[in-house]
């Protein structure tokens, strides 16, 4: 999970760092994170909601593998610890980044069932598309 390892780095927690930092400054911590886990293979990367704002954190995604965008209802999106989802606007940032994420991706998958369920569609996903 690329905010927990965000967390860990900065030694304080999300909305702390944008309290006291700003969106830029966690961003640009964002993206040095993102950069240096999409340079290990092997990995299942979970980034936060923002990080397709940045080409090249977009570009450092594609490079590691396959890219899926986990699509969920806006009434259902976790807002704890969220900054921006809290005193935000959803409708307008998923219009911003729907685009962002649709390019981003190599397939959507609708995650409105469990974690189980979903890792299972998108494993079925990977096979069907890589010859496992």
């Amino acid at each position: 999970d690329l905010d927990e390892e965000i967390v860990r780095r900065a030694g304080k927690p999300i909305p702390d760092i944008f309290r006291e930092e700003g969106e830029k400054a966690f961003r640009d911590l964002e993206s040095q994170v993102l950069a240096e886990t999409c340079a290990k293979d092997g990995q299942v990367i979970a980034t936060g909601g923002g990080a397709v704002l940045r080409p090249e954190n977009q570009t450092a995604m594609r490079r590691t593998g396959r890219v899926y965008w986990l699509r969920r209802d806006l009434n259902v999106l976790p807002k704890e610890g969220r900054p921006l989802s809290q005193s935000g606007n959803l409708a307008k940032m998923e219009q911003i980044r729907g685009p962002l994420y649709r390019a981003a991706a190599d397939a959507a998958v609708q995650n409105d069932i469990s974690p189980e369920e979903t890792a299972a569609k998108i494993w079925r996903n990977f096979c069907e598309n890589s010859g496992h």
